[in-house]
C-alpha cells in the first residue's frame, strides 16, 4: 500500500540564531545527537555539519513531525528549514512496466531462431562455397 501523504524533511545548512554563540551551539547540536566533542572523530561530524552544505538532519516527516524537529532544533540556537521531500513522496509509479519484465522471462533469444527474417538465396548467380547449390546437383 502507497502512503499518498506527502512528506517533508528537516535541512541545516550551518546557520546560527542571532543572539547565539557558535560554540554554545555547536555543544548542543552535539549533545542533541550524542557525539562526544573530545573524540576527534565525532568531533569532525558534528563540525561538518557547520560547513554550510545541506546538512538532512530527519526526513520522511509529516508535515507536523516535521515543524516540531524545526522548532526544538532552533531553540537550540541553529537555524533550519522544513522542506518538501520530492525523492520519498511518490518512490513507486502507478504502473508495471511488462514489456520489460516479459523479456526477462524469456531469457537469452540470440541463440534462438529467427522465423521470417531468414530469406531464401535471391541470387541469380552461383556462389564460391560448396554450401551454394550448383546447377546440375
Amino acid at each position: 500500500m502507497m502512503n499518498d501523504k506527502p512528506t517533508y524533511r528537516v535541512v541545516f545548512y550551518g546557520r546560527l540564531v542571532r543572539g547565539y554563540e557558535s560554540r554554545q551551539v555547536v555543544e548542543n547540536i552535539a549533545r542533541i545527537f550524542k557525539q562526544d566533542l573530545t573524540d576527534k572523530k565525532k568531533a569532525a561530524k558534528v563540525y561538518r555539519m557547520f560547513s554550510g552544505q545541506p546538512f538532512v538532519i530527519k526526513s520522511q516527516l509529516t508535515e507536523d513531525e516535521a515543524v516540531k524537529y524545526r522548532d526544538a532544533i532552533c531553540n537550540m540556537g541553529a537555524e533550519c528549514h522544513v522542506e518538501f521531500d520530492a525523492n520519498t513522496s511518490n518512490p513507486k509509479p502507478h504502473f508495471v512496466e511488462r514489456r520489460i519484465l516479459d523479456r526477462r522471462k524469456r531469457g537469452d533469444r540470440r541463440n534462438l531462431a529467427r522465423g521470417s527474417s531468414i530469406l531464401p538465396d535471391r541470387r541469380s548467380g552461383f556462389g564460391r562455397r560448396k554450401a551454394d547449390p550448383h546447377p546440375g546437383d
